[in-house]
């Protein structure tokens, strides 16, 4: 009866053990991305998983919201997993200041536009660097 018994709690903790790694594998992985900043001026960012325009950025439509990101600065952008795209619009201060918010809708502008897949931030360590060029 003993033998009996530690053979079935044997069996019940290998299935355990089982469970457990077939549900790690299951999981997604998630990074989260930041933004750095490597210039003189200072930019206006906006990341999301999904893809959008100047107008959503400007405008605030999406969240995140629009961030302001300081010269030399580094900033948390969003949070991907394997499942996600990532899209950022920089717009640098000097466009905010040469061009009005209805000539950048209208035309789409941006300084930069990026999108990543999860795999290809994985391979830059979760970081975009703007350098303005």
């Amino acid at each position: 009866m003993k033998q009996i018994r530690n053979k079935s709690i044997a069996v019940i903790m290998s299935s355990i053990v089982i469970l457990t790694m077939l549900a790690s594998q299951c999981q997604k992985e998630d990074g989260v991305v930041y933004i750095e900043n490597d210039t003189d001026s200072t930019i206006y960012v906006g990341c999301h998983t999904v893809p959008f325009k100047t107008k959503d950025l400007l405008y605030e439509r999406l969240s995140p919201a629009t961030e302001c990101l300081p010269p030399h600065e580094s900033s948390q952008g969003i949070t991907i997993n394997e499942d996600n795209f990532i899209y950022c619009i920089i717009i640098t201060e000097s466009s905010m200041e040469k061009y009005s918010v209805p000539e950048m809708v209208e035309s789409d502008y941006s300084d930069a536009k990026y999108s990543f897949t999860y795999e290809q931030m994985k391979a830059l360590n979760f970081k975009i660097k703007y350098t303005g060029k």
